[in-house]
């Protein structure tokens, strides 16, 4: 964590809960479908971290734009946390990679995600919101 600080992402700002919880704001990134876009994540660490990642929950879906790796329920989906089918983390990645992969959910509009893998026949919807 302390590399996250010594060296920040730009338009991501944390605010520690306790010593395994922090409040994360991650703006969206300027020239993207979510500009405007304020996105407030839940990132806590479990007990064997870093043999285990993160996990981090989007707490405002309803502000700003859902795409379908950042569901309504909050579940974020991403590889290197676990959250799709398959898992990419490993102990060396750092909270800033994580940080750094969710905030690229916010870039493009999507066109594969973990919803996508329920089967060809899935229909996901894309829904966007009014954006900050």
């Amino acid at each position: 964590m302390m590399a996250f600080f010594e060296n920040p992402l730009p338009g991501v700002h944390i605010y520690p809960m306790d010593i395994s919880r922090f409040q994360v704001r991650m703006e969206a990134p300027s020239g993207t479908p979510y500009q405007g876009g304020i996105f407030e994540f839940l990132l806590q660490c479990p007990r064997d971290h870093p043999m285990r990642p993160p996990r981090v929950r989007l707490t405002n879906p309803d502000d700003g734009a859902i795409n379908p790796n950042l569901r309504r329920s909050g579940k974020v989906c991403l590889d290197i946390l676990g959250t799709t089918n398959t898992s990419t983390w490993s102990p060396t990645q750092s909270i800033s990679s994580v940080l750094l992969a969710t905030q690229s959910l916010l870039t493009e509009a999507p066109l594969f995600s973990c919803l996508w893998q329920a089967g060809k026949n899935a229909k996901v919807k894309i829904v966007i919101l009014n954006v900050r």
